[in-house]
C-alpha cells in the first residue's frame, strides 16, 4: 500500500486555499489494513489546510463471524470506533443489498436481545442470504431476506464521500452526532442532481463543526492537486481569501485578492499587480468564491487566453487584461548576503515548502556558508505551509543529532516522534527566523523546532497556529473531501493550534519590507 505526502502553502502560480495553497509530493510507504492505497500526496498545510491526497479501494478479506456478508462489501460487525449498536452496524449495508431484516427495508432494527438470542442462527445462514437467494424454510422471521434496492451512482457517491471521512476523521465521536445514522440518511434520499449530491456531502462534512474539513469539486480538486505535483499551468499569481463580513452595512462578500505575483511571470507582464482584487474571470463574477475555487478558474491548458477582471485599489473603474497561460513555476527558496550594521550576513527566504525545499535550502547554505557570515536569518514570513517533510528536514540542517523536531499523533493515537539522525550541516552559526501571523503548519513546524531545541531566535509576530493534518481522498467522480486527520505538538510538547508561536522578539514587520530592516536593534 502507498500512500504520498505533502504539505502545503501558497498556491505556485494559480491560487490557494483559504490563503494557502499547496507544495509538491514525496512518497513514503504504509500498510493499512483492509484498504489498498494507491498513488496520492499528503499535504500539511497552511493558513487553511494540510492534505492528504490518496485514492483507494476495499478489500473484501473474510473474517469469520466477525463479518456479514452481503452482495457487494463485508459489513464489519464491530467497529468500536462508530456510533449506534453492533446490531445497527452490522444490518445497514452501505451499497444496498440484503439487510437481513425482517421483511423491511425501511431501517428499523430488530432488538438488541432478539440480535444476541439469533446472532448463531444469523452466522450460520449469513452466507447463504444474498438478494438472489431464498432462505431455508422454518427459520425465525429475523432471518428472512428484505433486498434492498441497489444503490443509485448518486446515492453510492454520497455513501463514498462518508466511507472516507468515517476511516479517517481523527475526532472518533464524529462531534457526538449518531454518525451511523447520517450515513444511512445520505444512502436512502433521492437525489435529482449531481449539485444535489455534493450539498450533502457539504453537509455532512459541515456536522463534524471542523473548519477544515470540506468538500472538493473535480476543478477543485484537480487545481489542488496539480498544484502540489508542480503541473501548474496558470498566469503566476498567489492567491488568498479575504472573508466576508455580513454584518456590515452594506454586507461585505467574501473575495479574493492576488498576494504576490511571480517575476517575469504571465500576470507581471501583463500588469498585474499584489492587493488587485479578482472581479471576474472569463465574464463570470467570482464573487463569494474562495481563493481555490477562483484558481480552478484561473487555471488552464497553456497557450490558452485568459480575461482576467480586477479591481485595483485607488481605480474606481475594473481593469480588464487578457493573459496567456504558461507553465509557471515559483522560485520557493531564494538568498543573498548582506551587510547589517556592518556585519556580513547570510538570508535565506522561504516561500513555501515543497520535496525539493531541503536540498534547495542546503545548497544556498552551502553558498553563504562559503562567505563566511556572522549570522544567518531564516525568512519565514507569509509561508503558509507546504510538504510537511520539507519542515522537518529544513529543521535538520541546522540541528545537533538526536534533537526533537515534532511530535505526530493520528486518528488511532499513534504518535510517530521525527528526530535528527545526525549533526546538521551548521550548528552554531546564530540564526534568526522571521515570521508573521501567516506564518503556519509547515513553517511553524521548522520556528518551533529551531526555537524550543534553543537553536534560533524567533522575530516578528505570534505565528498563525495551524497544528492538525488534513487528508485529501479522491472521490470515483474526480470530487475529493478533506479530512482532518492528525495533530502534532512541538519537541516541548506544546499544543500551538489556534494559539501560535509566540516570537522571542515582537517586532511588526510586514512581509512587504527588506529583510534586513526586520532584525532587532540588539542585533
Amino acid at each position: 500500500a502507498m500512500k504520498m505526502v505533502a504539505a502545503h502553502g501558497l498556491v505556485g502560480g494559480v491560487g490557494g486555499v483559504g490563503g494557502v495553497g499547496v507544495g509538491w509530493p514525496a512518497v513514503y510507504r504504509s500498510m493499512d489494513a483492509g484498504n489498498m492505497m494507491s498513488s496520492g500526496l499528503t499535504l500539511h498545510g497552511g493558513m487553511a489546510q494540510s492534505f492528504l491526497f490518496k485514492r483507494s479501494m476495499s478489500l473484501c478479506r473474510p473474517t469469520a463471524a466477525r463479518m456479514l456478508l452481503t452482495s457487494d462489501e463485508p459489513m464489519m460487525l464491530e467497529s468500536s470506533r462508530r456510533t449506534g449498536t453492533r446490531a445497527q452496524r452490522a444490518f445497514c449495508p452501505v451499497h444496498g443489498s440484503c439487510s437481513l431484516l425482517a421483511g423491511s427495508t425501511d431501517g428499523a432494527f430488530p432488538s438488541r436481545k432478539s440480535i444476541h438470542r439469533s446472532f448463531a442462527n444469523l452466522v450460520a445462514v449469513a452466507a447463504l442470504v444474498l438478494c438472489n437467494q431464498q432462505a431455508p424454510q422454518g427459520l425465525p422471521s429475523l432471518l428472512l431476506p428484505a433486498c434492498a434496492k441497489e444503490l443509485t451512482s448518486e446515492q453510492r457517491l454520497a455513501v463514498e464521500a462518508w466511507k472516507v471521512t468515517d476511516r479517517e476523521y481523527v475526532d472518533r465521536t464524529f462531534s457526538g452526532q449518531d454518525w451511523f445514522a447520517r450515513r444511512q440518511k445520505m444512502a436512502q434520499r433521492k437525489y435529482a442532481e449531481r449539485t444535489d449530491t455534493y450539498d450533502e456531502i457539504r453537509e455532512m462534512l459541515a456536522s463534524l463543526g471542523d473548519r477544515y474539513t470540506r468538500f472538493l469539486t473535480p476543478a477543485m480538486y484537480d487545481a489542488l492537486f496539480s498544484s502540489a505535483t508542480g503541473d501548474v499551468i496558470g498566469i503566476g499569481v498567489e492567491l488568498k481569501t479575504i472573508e466576508g463580513d455580513t454584518k456590515a452595512s452594506p454586507p461585505q462578500p467574501m473575495r479574493v485578492v492576488i498576494s504576490s505575483v511571480v517575476p517575469d511571470g504571465p500576470a507581471d507582464k501583463s500588469g498585474v499587480l499584489p492587493d488587485d482584487v479578482i472581479v471576474d474571470v472569463d465574464g463570470v463574477a467570482m464573487e463569494g468564491l474562495s481563493a481555490e475555487e477562483v484558481a480552478a478558474k484561473v487555471r488552464g491548458p497553456a497557450g490558452s487566453r485568459l480575461r482576467l477582471g480586477i479591481a485595483r485599489p485607488g481605480q474606481s473603474e475594473p481593469v480588464v487584461l487578457v493573459i496567456e497561460r504558461k507553465d509557471v513555476k515559483l522560485a520557493a527558496v531564494t538568498s543573498r548576503a548582506a551587510s547589517v550594521g556592518g556585519k556580513k550576513v547570510g538570508l535565506i527566504q522561504i516561500k513555501q515548502f515543497s520535496t525539493s525545499t531541503a536540498a534547495d535550502v542546503a545548497a544556498a547554505l552551502d553558498s553563504l556558508l562559503a562567505q563566511k557570515p556572522q549570522a544567518l536569518v531564516i525568512d519565514l514570513r507569509g509561508n503558509t505551509g507546504g510538504y510537511f517533510t520539507g519542515g522537518v528536514d529544513v529543521a535538520r540542517l541546522f540541528l545537533p543529532q538526536g534533537s526533537a523536531i515534532t511530535y505526530v499523533t493520528d486518528r488511532t493515537l499513534a504518535e510517530v516522534a521525527y528526530t535528527t539522525y545526525s549533526d546538521g550541516r551548521d550548528t552554531t552559526t546564530p540564526l534568526l527566523l522571521l515570521v508573521d501571523s501567516r506564518t503556519a503548519s509547515a513553517s511553524e513546524i521548522l520556528a518551533s523546532a529551531l526555537q524550543d531545541n534553543g537553536r534560533a531566535t524567533v522575530v516578528g509576530s505570534t505565528t498563525y497556529g495551524k497544528a492538525v493534518i488534513q487528508t485529501v481522498s479522491a472521490l470515483s467522480d474526480g470530487s475529493g473531501v478533506v479530512v482532518t486527520t492528525a495533530r502534532y505538538e512541538t519537541p516541548k510538547r506544546t499544543n500551538i493550534n489556534l494559539s501560535g508561536i509566540k516570537p522571542d522578539v515582537e517586532k511588526e514587520c510586514p512581509s512587504k519590507v527588506d529583510a534586513t530592516q526586520c532584525l532587532p536593534s540588539s542585533f
